[in-house]
């Protein structure tokens, strides 16, 4: 099983500090003085049948990093690859077609194969939970978030149709 969770760093003087990192699905517990709509700062837990493929240590943009893996997927449906860096740390991300139900992930030098349907169901569930989440912590910031949630649903119906 694919799970992805979403944390977003509660400080702006975090320093990588995964200690400093709040689920998103607790968003009541995040102090929105504290963050930067525009920097979203946190990470994207990523396991598979609990083996971790990602973890709090590689931190990112993470409003931008759904759009990333969203994209990515799309392209990988059309091409059987697709290969992405992440907005600001040096890191690779490469999809690539295994066989029919799997793809080969890889982030930097480490590569995993994961079922590409659960795995693709499973970004776009935790991107939308991401974007309705922070929607909810951040009602004045809605213009923005409510248009990438709309593109991520988009991109989620042209990927599963």
């Amino acid at each position: 099983m694919v799970k992805i969770e979403t944390f977003l760093f509660n400080t702006k003087k975090h320093k990588g500090n995964p200690d400093l990192l709040v689920n998103i699905k607790e968003y009541p517990l995040i102090d929105i003085t504290q963050l930067d709509p525009d920097y979203l700062e946190g990470t994207l837990s990523i396991e598979y049948n609990g083996q971790v493929i990602l973890d709090k240590t590689c931190w990112d943009l993470v409003d931008q990093l759904y759009i990333y893996f969203a994209e990515a997927l799309l392209h990988y449906k059309k091409e059987g690859e697709a290969e992405f860096f992440f907005p600001d740390t040096p890191v690779t991300v490469k999809l690539q077609k295994k066989n029919k139900a799997y793809v080969s992930l890889q982030i930097n030098e480490k590569q995993y194969a994961l079922p590409i349907d659960e795995f693709a169901s499973a970004i776009f569930y935790a991107a939308i939970e991401f974007f309705q989440n922070f929607l909810k912590l951040n009602p004045r910031y809605n213009g923005n978030f409510e248009i990438e949630l709309k593109r991520i649903k988009e991109m989620e119906q042209a990927f599963f149709s």
